[in-house]
């Protein structure tokens, strides 16, 4: 029940980032918390035996409107400069909702796979935020997109192997 509670709280965090995106700080510290739930949710959860279908799906949810959303405030945060990162979002993008549907289609429900290598993606994107913040070298949301985009095929290849759904999966060879 808990886990639930902060997984739904970093979906109400979510919503307020694009009024932040101005903010440095403020959008930051925001920020800051979703990931902490997103941390948190999921410890609480393994450590306390509370998994359950609900939390992986309200899980799952949350990473996509998180994702979405810091998508729509980097765009935000870049301005014009986002026309030099717009091929590498397109393709994560096309990407992730295929992987939706190649989801939906398979096993009749919606997942997101909680690799190694998304848990990455999540860690790049947090620190090429805050770094971006505070040195605005483009190398930094170039690396992370390129992360993201490589975490991304993995998933779909995962979809596309694995015969039952497994949102613990570690990655493709685990």
């Amino acid at each position: 029940m808990v886990p639930n509670l902060i997984t739904i709280s970093r979906m109400i965090l979510s919503l307020l980032l694009p009024a932040m995106v101005n903010l440095n700080w403020a959008f930051l510290c925001i920020f800051l918390l979703c990931g902490i739930t997103d941390i948190l949710d999921g410890y609480l959860a393994r450590k306390f035996e509370c998994k359950s279908v609900l939390g992986a799906r309200l899980d799952s949810i949350a990473d996509s409107m998180l994702f979405i959303i810091v998508t729509y405030c980097t765009v935000l945060l870049l301005g014009e400069k986002v026309s030099h990162f717009i091929v590498l979002l397109i393709l994560i993008i096309i990407v992730r909702l295929a992987n939706v549907i190649i989801a939906l289609l398979k096993y009749k429900c919606f997942l997101m796979i909680h690799t190694l290598a998304n848990k990455g993606t999540g860690l790049c994107i947090y620190f090429a935020l805050f770094l971006y913040q505070i040195t605005p070298w483009e190398g930094f949301i170039y690396t992370t997109l390129v992360i993201a985009l490589l975490s991304a095929i993995e998933e779909a290849l995962i979809h596309i192997t694995q015969k039952t759904p497994d949102p613990d999966r570690r990655g493709l060879f685990y």
